[in-house]
């Protein structure tokens, strides 16, 4: 039986009730992949992609401030 290193080493790095969500999370996520895909929610997803481009194109190039946590103390300052 092999178990990834990341599942064993899971409970140690961080609060099992943080653990146990995060099993949860994978399990949904795994039921919702193997579920069947309508063709209403296939032409929904494409128009919401269509929108978001259509925004993106609108609002343009965005480019973060980058000097905002200049010359403050880490952890802000890692940031900048």
């Amino acid at each position: 039986m092999f178990v990834a290193v990341e599942r064993l080493l899971m409970r140690v790095r961080q609060p099992a009730s943080r653990a146990d969500e995060i099993v949860v999370l994978r399990a949904r996520a795994r039921m919702e992949r193997a579920a069947p895909v309508d063709d209403e929610e296939i032409a929904l997803a494409r128009e919401v992609h269509v929108r978001k481009l259509a925004v993106a194109e609108v609002v343009g190039a965005v480019s973060a401030c980058g000097s905002c946590a200049k010359h403050q103390a880490w952890p802000v300052g890692a940031h900048a």
